[in-house]
């Protein structure tokens, strides 16, 4: 699943071009059907002081597809500071994020990469800074805000995590920096998170003999380094500069604006201020620096470069900037070198990139500071690209046009509107995949469901059972031979947290299972070990080598069971097991615990809530609690009309357990309203005292 340019399942297509007519904005939200590609674009503008402009909306804005003006559909302003609220859609009001396209969701998330250049900086450098960006991640970034780390050394470029929430998991790759030794035990596959078993407060500072190792370990690569450098300088050069662009080339898959935080010493601008005789030969810095600088606007990278090499202030001397025309028209006048002769080549590494070259300073704190406040205030637009069908693989001009005097845009100045494909490409399948997870993504070609159950387990400990579905009809199609693999990446998270995840490949043989999974899917059950409170499960599946994915998020309450209160959880159809894919898969932190679907010892497999009016239907509740007479009334409602109540036919059929729940099935009859989607509400009372609690599901009504 390609996050720049996606889409979304659904009945109709109805898009809205830019306009202030009074006519439009009593209209419905547009629906993006599989039919319609959308660009999403992030776009930073900024006044003559640099500082974000907020309050623009879409009618503010212009946009170019290679040369042609194209209506923004969908617009999405992001103030960190502010309350989150979801995109508008043009001439519609504000929809609901559902019905927006994966490409705003995914544009709207901060990414910011902190990559550490041990390479070309002095470890007294590196030391300094790493300190910072350890304050950095606790005290300056938004939750909603995603961190990868990563190192340049020399084995080349190593990524020491995924970009992930989990502010834990960030601090200790920083704290370490892949030269300690790590603790973190079985590897996470999408790196989002670490171990479970250390550092459970979370806190990512190392112990002071891990800084004495890491502090030997930075000196020591210092030492090969330099005798490297006086053989092979230009090789390590070309060799960076060759890294970079990798990365930037890597984090194309992913949408919105990546934010590359180069902390480094900067290698010296004498390797591309003077090389008029390298000009034929392969090894040209300067057509090395143009094309990583193209190959960044692509993928819409910007690189921040923060000066760890010298902290004294710069001269008077300014600096003027290359342009990524090519190699002929990089010019510049050069920094001072006495503080750090790398200091205009960070410059210029920003200066073309759209980022921001941080100028040396001794508070490394505020330095890392600054990039943060750039970019707190931003918009999101997105756009149906003119004739998508036109040579879709090759880079495409883009420009944006801002009204306002004085005011300065920020964006990507070309896209691909079907890069490489994610199907033949692990590295872009694997991120993906981290990235539906990372940012919470809801969509995709695959249809998923997830049902999860509050839960306690004999020991008194919390839990939650959870059954994602995959759509058997949006399972690639395939023949009576052969096989089909399903991957399934699930996350419990708590305030952007891995609390605990699950991995499972499904392996179907589609001569023996091929009828029941298209009539189908697959179901995957597991139990995640989590506290109690509010809890954020988030799945990723990836279906063979289809390229066909998925994603959905998923929030539960997580309340703690106790004898005094009454607690159900929410309502289930329960299917019988004979005659479906099923797949039963232990978590991280969990192997072993209960999957509790049972009626009197025999499985079930529960499902969504559907429906048909006038009908007996069974549903099933799991009750802790209860006493001997419990009253249960229902009502089904949806937004903008009245409840309509709901018939319970006869008394609840009891099932009791030896885990403590007790499964109560109830006879349902939906009331004569016209098909759609409902919320199904039902009230467990316990006549005679103030013990209710109440058990809610969005369900279906059909004809």
């Amino acid at each position: 699943m390609h996050l720049a340019t996606s889409s979304l399942a659904a009945a109709s297509v109805l898009l809205f071009p830019v306009a202030g007519s009074r006519a439009q904005t009593n209209q419905s939200p547009p629906v993006f059907g599989t039919d319609v590609t959308v660009v999403a674009v992030p776009v930073f503008v900024t006044d003559k002081s640099g500082r974000a402009v907020p309050g623009l909306t879409a009618q503010d804005f212009e946009l170019y597809d290679r040369g042609q003006r194209v209506p923004i559909v969908a617009f999405h302003a992001v103030d960190v500071d502010a309350v989150a609220e979801p995109p508008s859609a043009l001439g519609a009001g504000i929809a609901a994020p559902g019905a927006m396209p994966v490409a705003i969701q995914a544009a709207a998330a901060r990414q910011f990469l902190l990559l550490f250049d041990l390479q070309f900086s002095p470890p007294g450098g590196i030391l300094r800074v790493r300190k910072a960006a350890m304050r950095f991640l606790e005290e300056s970034l938004s939750p909603g805000d995603l961190v990868a780390v990563a190192t340049y050394g020399r084995k080349g470029l190593k990524m020491l995590t995924g970009f992930t929430s989990d502010r834990g998991h960030v601090g200790r790759a920083v704290a370490g920096l892949g030269l300690v030794a790590s603790s973190e035990g079985a590897a996470d596959p999408l790196d989002l998170s670490g171990a479970f078993d250390t550092d459970t407060s979370g806190n990512p500072l190392v112990a002071g003999s891990a800084r004495a190792e890491l502090d030997d370990a930075l000196a020591a690569e210092a030492d090969l380094m330099r005798e490297g450098l006086k053989q092979h300088y230009r090789t390590k050069v070309m060799d960076f500069l060759g890294a970079l662009e990798d990365l930037g080339e890597a984090l194309s898959s992913l949408g919105g604006r990546k934010q590359v935080v180069l902390l480094s010493g900067g290698f010296s601008d004498a390797a591309w201020q003077d090389e008029e005789q390298y000009r034929d030969q392969p090894d040209h810095v300067r057509r090395r620096m143009a094309e990583l600088f193209r190959g960044a606007g692509r993928s819409d990278v910007v690189i921040h470069s923060i000066d760890v090499g010298g902290l004294a202030p710069p001269s008077a001397a300014d600096f003027s900037g290359i342009s990524p025309g090519g190699p002929s028209s990089l010019r510049t006048r050069s920094w001072d070198r006495r503080p750090n002769p790398g200091r205009a080549t960070l410059a210029a590494l920003a200066e073309n990139t759209g980022g921001r070259f941080v100028l040396p300073t001794n508070d490394l704190t505020r330095a890392l500071g600054e990039v943060d406040r750039i970019s707190r205030r931003y918009y999101v637009l997105a756009f149906q690209p003119a004739e998508p069908g036109d040579k879709p693989d090759r880079a495409r001009s883009l420009k944006v046009a801002v009204r306002g005097s004085g005011l300065r845009v920020s964006h990507r100045p070309e896209y691909v509107l079907t890069p490489s494909s994610p199907r033949s490409n692990s590295r872009a399948q694997h991120l993906a995949a981290a990235e539906a997870v990372a940012k919470g993504l809801s969509g995709g070609s695959l249809g998923l469901h997830v049902m999860a159950l509050p839960y306690r387990d004999r020991q008194g400990g919390a839990s939650v059972p959870a059954v994602l579905h995959v759509d058997g009809a949006t399972l690639p199609a395939s023949g009576q031979e052969g096989s089909l693999d399903v991957e399934v990446y699930g996350y419990a998270m708590v305030e952007g947290r891995v609390v605990d995840r699950m991995a499972r490949t499904i392996s179907i043989d589609l001569a023996k299972q091929g009828s029941a999974l298209r009539s189908d899917g697959v179901r995957v059950l597991t139990t995640f070990a989590v506290p109690t409170g509010p809890l954020d499960l988030r799945f990723v599946v990836r279906a063979g080598s289809s390229g066909l994915t998925g994603s959905i998020r998923q929030a539960v309450d997580v309340k703690a069971f106790v004898e005094e209160r009454l607690s159900v959880s929410p309502p289930m159809l329960t299917l019988p097991v004979d005659g479906l894919i099923v797949a039963a898969s232990d978590s991280q932190r969990g192997p072993g615990l209960e999957i509790p679907f049972r009626l009197g010892g025999g499985p079930f497999v529960p499902d969504a809530i559907a429906l048909q009016a006038g009908r007996a239907s069974k549903v099933c509740v799991f009750v802790w609690g209860a006493g001997e007479r419990v009253e249960v009334t229902g009502e089904i409602a949806r937004v903008g009309e009245s409840a309509r109540p709901l018939r319970i036919e006869g008394a609840p059929r009891v099932v009791p357990d030896d885990d403590g729940f007790e499964r109560y099935l109830l006879t349902v009859m939906a009331p004569e309203v016209p098909p759609g989607d409902y919320s199904l509400l039902l009230t467990f009372r316990e006549p005679g005292t103030t013990r209710i609690a109440t058990s809610e599901t969005a369900i279906r009504v059909e004809d």
